[in-house]
């Protein structure tokens, strides 16, 4: 027996020699697998050659000869799953399409995880390899990203390269032939998990840094476990945490001198460790036996190491019974499959407390077919503690409704919850790196911030009530506590603050005038009691129009300046004592109890819409606004004080529709099309994607040759359910639900198509399309994107004439205006729709260099009994020639219109004289009759 104790000392110094081997082998494997990370890969070269492209396209991009370009580049490259090319930071086009179609229109910004590596990026000012992160079309993905500079558009947006994550580390371990299994990689600046097994890096693994393409990684290598088994019998295996774990087999003793050696080695480890060193023999038949235990199992558990030699019954009998089924199948797969056991559970100690403890053991299987894992169990009860503390922290942290906001020692943010995105719009990227002054809305006084700084650094708290204006330019007041939090040495570490919503305030902020609340409140009032005394309540919904545009162009601090004067002119509008208040955003509402007769109501209306006519005064300039009112009465239109105002703004809505600048009373039809706008605003939404658009064509005729030379494009909607819905009914829920955009870009593309098709037969043949105002005023880069299409497809701007209506002339925005000239500079006409219903300047059309003035169907179908309409149409034709525009009359459907029209020297006509809408088939057939020498120039009043 001395002897065999003497060879086991000797096994333990061999152990020593082993893991040295170990470690060597590891750090040889980590070194070849940073040399396989760090290779050159196409990546790089595929990045400069799309940068590149956009450069040399001065990033205007065809969306043809682009998506060529990058299939081209694509072809037969390893491990690149996707390339693409983002404007503004928004993927436009990506290669290879096929299974990528969900990254089109991604905007980086949306997503944390990817923007925020992707502002580092920008800010070092060096390409970098960013990620792993999920990718929107499904998998993982590590993307190289180069940021795009231009001479006329700095930071005009990003190139990237996806290479599919999973596949470049595999080959990287295989080539290095490292074991996938054993082989770990995190970020070097925080730690965050990259590939593998993270719990590596603190189990004694080989630690080497790594640099592929910009990214700063720690790539871990665990070593092979130790086999000291050999000719000498014995099983030796498995780990002390990070350092390493001496493990114990029986063995017999040769010699007492080497026993006792043996002995103090032991004794000398288990004491200078914190836990239990132990063997677990697992045997075929399930049962447990642990065959050694170091002596702090008496002291922890009550139990001697004698006691369970040859059956663990009475350990397991003191693992907590949530947990027993859990350990003894974590036990019996190690034994099946060889596998290391890292398990967390409860025992009950020898004080009789329940604790938390965890074990890692390698098992070793014998060739009587049990297994030895050779292990250390250590309590982690103050861990587990501190995590579950933790976890709930951050559930507090994200899950309370309440504002929090993280800022460090100097007063930037750093981390904010959902509650504060949900209070005030701004998200996390938004608002990192800025001071609360960032929610400022000029509304609370500087003696406040000035009370809170005095106050947070004299006793690190400070409580108040600020009047704060979120991401939407909305203003509320908010209660907020700021906290100091030092660290162990009392030094300042950070601060917190909470925003509490104070609800809906009874006074609006802005103007002084009664609030929604109180509104609310005193419309029930007057409503219950016009009802106990037979009398009646009218309510006035006031909405200032186009007071985003405002906002938009002069700033919040505008906006604000234009609800002050409202409010002040609505108070000298409205006699007292009927209430005024602000509703929300742009409307205000008027109650009228004292008399709400029809008569009453008229003249408080006409004074409203008079006083509010008045241009505002913004910063040196006049700017002119119109309102619309909506108009409902109790009994007649309501029989609640809620239901009173839904049917107000239902009025409300109908007066903007019908054109602005107008009022209009609540019928009780409107609540049918509410609820009919509704479900056509949903159904529009599949219109596109199911196929159930239409163009049809207009033809316009030249009057003095009677060919066909023009077309007016006009879209058509076959409703499944509902059959032929007209544009009059769905092109403003498009406009107001966001759609337009995507209807106008289908629309584009399939005029292009056809204007295509139809110049084959006729070489001069233009095609016109309509441009809505609101499409008019959506991003420049949907304008741009349908010029560079135009372009890629060969079609000249003279094939093409966009047609807008005098009101978005003579109403554009800077930003509508920018975008007509986008048009215009491409070579694309211009029609000034429905001329002479509205008041443009000839400035405008001049500057614009508009080449056709239509005439308004409603002068045209009066021209043969009415003089005065005769003589507005000829006045037309003559002031259109005199500025070198041609003249289109529409809506004409007798051959008196047309003899009319054609002695007054009007250019062109439309009209179902001439033919209806056409399908591109018939109107094709039609020109193949008049290059026959049939002209079909009258089609009969139909």
């Amino acid at each position: 027996m001395l002897g065999l104790l003497a060879t086991a000392v000797l096994a333990v110094d061999t152990i020593r020699d082993q893991t040295n081997q170990a470690q060597g082998a590891a750090r040889r494997t980590a070194e070849l697998t940073v040399q396989q990370l760090e290779r050159p890969i196409a990546a790089t070269g595929i990045a400069h050659a799309l940068r590149a492209y956009v450069v040399s396209e001065s990033g205007n991009l065809a969306p043809y000869s682009t998506q060529e370009f990058m299939t081209q580049l694509l072809r037969e490259v390893p491990l690149v799953r996707s390339i693409s090319i983002a404007p503004d930071s928004v993927i436009r086009f990506v290669a290879p399409i096929e299974g990528n179609e969900a990254a089109l229109g991604l905007d980086f910004r949306t997503i944390p995880e990817q923007w925020e590596p992707i502002r580092e990026m920008l800010a070092a000012g060096e390409p970098r390899l960013l990620g792993p992160f999920p990718l929107v079309q499904g998998g993982l993905g590590l993307a190289y990203r180069e940021a795009v500079d231009l001479p006329s558009v700095p930071s005009w947006g990003l190139v990237s390269v996806v290479i599919d994550a999973e596949a470049y580390f595999s080959r990287a371990a295989d080539l290095a032939g490292a074991d996938p299994a054993r082989l770990a990689i995190r970020t070097t600046a925080d730690g965050t998990p990259v590939w593998g097994d993270q719990s590596l890096f603190d189990a004694g693994s080989v630690t080497l840094g790594a640099q592929p393409l910009g990214a700063d990684w720690q790539v871990a290598v665990l070593p092979d476990p130790i086999d000291a088994s050999g000719s000498l019998g014995i099983a030796i295996a498995g780990s002390l945490l990070s350092v390493g774990l001496a493990i114990l087999a029986y063995v017999q003793v040769g010699s007492r001198q080497a026993r006792n050696e043996l002995v103090v080695r032991l004794a000398s480890l288990s004491q200078a460790t914190p836990g239990l060193l132990y063997q677990v023999r697992v045997r075929p038949d399930g049962s447990f036996a642990v065959p050694y235990a170091s002596e702090r199992l008496k002291s922890l558990f009550g139990v001697a190491p004698a006691e369970v030699a040859e059956d663990a019954a009475a350990l397991m009998a003191l693992v907590a019974p949530e947990d027993l089924d859990r350990v003894t199948t974590h036990l019996l797969e190690s034994y099946a499959h060889g596998t290391p056991w890292h398990d967390r559970f409860r025992m009950r100690t020898a004080d009789g407390r329940t604790r938390w403890f965890q074990t890692d053991a390698s098992p070793v299987l014998e060739s009587s077919g049990e297994a030895l894992l050779n292990g250390y169990l250590v309590d982690v009860t103050d861990e587990v503690a501190a995590e579950s503390q933790v976890r709930v922290s951050a559930s507090v942290f994200d899950s309370t409704r309440d504002g929090v906001i993280i800022m460090d020692a100097a007063g930037a943010i750093t981390d904010v919850n959902r509650g504060f995105t949900q209070l005030t719009g701004y998200t996390i990227d938004e608002v990192r790196g800025h001071s609360l002054s960032l929610l400022s809305s000029d509304l609370t006084s500087d003696d406040v911030y000035a009370d809170m700084r005095s106050s947070v650094a004299r006793s690190g708290f400070w409580r108040g009530d600020l009047v704060n204006r979120d991401h939407d330019g909305r203003v509320s007041a908010q209660s907020v506590t700021v906290t100091a939090v030092t660290n162990e040495a009392d030094e300042l570490n950070h601060y917190v603050a909470v925003l509490s919503a104070i609800g809906s305030m009874r006074e609006d902020l802005i103007t002084g005038l009664p609030g929604r609340q109180l509104a609310d409140d005193r419309l029930t009032q007057a409503v219950e009691m016009a009802r106990s005394t037979g009398s009646r309540v009218a309510l006035l919904v006031v909405g200032i129009d186009r007071f985003r545009d405002v906002n938009e162009s002069l700033g919040h601090r505008a906006g604000d300046i234009v609800l002050k004067e409202s409010a002040l002119r609505l108070r000298n509008a409205v006699p007292e004592p009927q209430t005024v208040a602000r509703l929300g955003g742009d409307e205000f509402a008027a109650i009228l109890t004292e008399d709400a007769s029809a008569e009453s109501v008229v003249g408080v209306t006409s004074r409203i819409a008079d006083a509010l006519a008045e241009p505002f005064h913004l910063g040196g300039r006049e700017v002119p606004l119109t309102v619309s009112i909506g108009i409902a009465v109790f009994p007649d239109d309501a029989g609640t004080g809620s239901e009173l105002l839904t049917s107000a703004n239902q009025a409300l809505r109908a007066a903007k529709e019908g054109g602005r600048g107008r009022h209009t009373y609540f019928t009780p039809t409107m609540q049918e099309q509410a609820r009919e706008r509704a479900r056509l605003t949903q159904d529009l939404h599949r219109a596109v994607r199911n196929d159930e658009l239409r163009v049809v064509l207009q033809p316009v005729v030249d009057l003095t040759t009677g060919r066909t030379i023009k077309a007016e494009a006009l879209v058509r909607w076959e409703h499944p359910e509902l059959g032929s819905i007209s544009p009059a009914r769905f092109i403003p829920l498009a406009e107001s639900s966001g759609q337009i955009a995507v209807i106008g870009d289908w629309v584009f593309a399939r005029v292009l198509d056809l204007v295509t098709d139809l110049r084959r037969m006729s070489p001069d043949f233009a095609v016109s399309f309509n441009l809505s105002p609101v499409e008019a005023s959506d991003p420049d880069d949907v304008h741009r994107r349908r010029i560079a299409f135009m372009q890629e497809k060969g079609v000249p701007g003279s094939a093409l004439i966009a047609e807008i209506t005098e009101g978005t002339l003579l109403n554009a925005s800077d930003a509508a205006r920018r975008n007509l000239r986008t048009y215009r500079d491409a070579g694309v006409g211009f029609a000034i729709d429905d001329f002479g219903t509205g008041f443009s300047s000839l400035a405008y059309l001049q500057a614009l260099d508009v080449d056709l003035l239509k005439i308004d169907q409603t002068f045209v179908t009066a021209l043969a009994s009415e003089r005065d309409s005769q003589a507005l149409c000829e006045a037309i034709v003559t002031m259109g020639h005199a500025l070198g525009l041609r003249v289109l009359a529409e809506g004409v459907e007798t051959s008196r219109q047309r003899e009319v029209l054609t002695g007054m020297g009007c250019d062109f006509a439309q009209g179902f004289l001439f033919a209806r809408p056409l399908s591109p088939e018939d109107l094709q057939a039609r020109l193949r009759a008049e290059q026959d020498g049939f002209s079909p120039d009258v089609a009969g009043p139909g």
